[in-house]
């Protein structure tokens, strides 16, 4: 059996994790589109097509996704930043899947979210075993 001294179990289990920053950064990045539309804002969440103040604070919420998303991207290939990528990722999409749970009544799309969160949010503690299982063995300079 391999240990993550090994170079190449070292190797295989960086590029898992940066296959699952990818796809969760691309879940965190996909809202982002709402920032030039309403209407797919309205679409994504199962609400009235937002206006006014309520318009701007939505906007903005996916102005945030795409910073986190894009985050999660680049550390995908950047290792030094995976550690504030993943904790960004693990706190922004937990945070909405306990403001949920804890409001109770929701739409089916609000619903749908929260389990895609749910997903992705285990895809990245997943991340987190692989990240420190790999561990600091490589020297500073190789990740």
């Amino acid at each position: 059996m391999k240990h993550s001294s090994d170079p190449t179990t070292g190797k295989a289990l960086r590029h898992v994790t940066s296959v699952i920053l990818v796809l969760v950064g691309l879940v965190n990045i996909a809202p982002v589109a709402g920032v030039l539309s309403a209407s797919m804002l309205s679409d994504a969440y199962g609400i009235a097509s937002p206006d006014g103040d309520l318009l701007i604070l939505m906007r903005h919420r996916a102005l945030l996704f795409g910073i986190v998303g894009g985050l999660l991207l680049v550390s995908a290939f950047r290792r030094h930043l995976q550690s504030a990528a993943i904790l960004s990722g693990m706190i922004s999409m937990s945070g909405f899947i306990a403001l949920t749970l804890i409001a109770g009544e929701h739409g089916e799309k609000i619903h749908r979210i929260m389990l895609i969160d749910m997903a992705a949010t285990i895809a990245l503690a997943i991340a987190v075993a692989l990240h420190y299982r790999d561990g600091h063995a490589a020297p500073a300079s190789r990740r």
